[in-house]
């Protein structure tokens, strides 16, 4: 099994840092309920409130292909454009385990 993490980045337009989360929270929620979903979590910058990263970890490719499918992916993914500038800057990254085994790695 070959796991797959994915951190993305976007900055939100000024006053849509509310509605991001309220979009993100229903988001989250329904990808925690999928198969080979280990860590869906997002984050805001803490010296830069209109940054947020959110880090996905599945199973593998095939997970994240499958969360890429689903309607709520849609949904968010259609509605998410209005309340950001640009486009998210997601980066698929494999995994380097340096030291101890659990806290080497984001799981």
């Amino acid at each position: 099994m070959s796991d797959r993490v994915v951190v993305s980045h976007f900055r939100a337009k000024p006053g849509s840092e509310g509605a991001i989360e309220e979009l993100m929270a229903a988001h989250a929620a329904d990808t925690h309920t999928e198969p080979g979903v280990r860590t869906f979590a997002m984050h805001r910058d803490a010296n830069d409130p209109g940054h947020f990263v959110v880090i996905e970890v599945y199973d593998d490719q095939a997970d994240l292909e499958f969360h890429r499918t689903t309607p709520h992916y849609a949904r968010t993914m259609s509605q998410l454009p209005d309340l950001i500038d640009g486009s998210p800057d997601s980066t698929p990254l494999d995994r380097i385990p340096l030291g101890d085994p659990i806290k080497g790695i984001v799981n």
